[in-house]
């Protein structure tokens, strides 16, 4: 897939950086809330827009070495910092991959609707 020009987010450093910063914030509650849902060890986890992969490499570390986590996100660059800082950390049981999950959610609600 070629890179989604409809990315509007800042990418290259000054991305990471807010990134970074929004990660301080929304933390505590999104681990919470991952939590909540039965996030356990050996479990298979898709971030979808998972920009720099700040909540994909936590998630890894989460799940474990029995599992396994697919980052998602249009952008090359905000890909390029997930896998180093990925790397960085030691983490071998996530992937990243260049998608959007746009056509899979027009899809999922055009199936839904159908069905009706």
């Amino acid at each position: 897939m070629a890179q989604d020009d409809r990315y509007t987010l800042a990418t290259g450093e000054l991305g990471a950086h807010r990134l970074s910063i929004l990660n301080i914030i929304h933390k505590p509650y999104t681990e919470f809330l991952f939590r909540q849902v039965g996030l356990e060890p050996g479990m298979l986890v898709a971030d979808i827009g998972c920009g720099t992969g700040n909540v994909s490499n936590w998630l890894a570390q989460q799940v474990g070495s029995a599992g396994s986590v697919f980052g998602v996100d249009m952008s090359a660059a905000q890909l390029e910092k997930a896998r180093q800082n990925a790397e960085a950390q030691g983490l071998s049981n996530i992937k990243f991959t260049l998608g959007s999950a746009v056509p899979t959610i027009q899809d999922y609600l055009k199936n839904l609707l159908t069905t009706f």
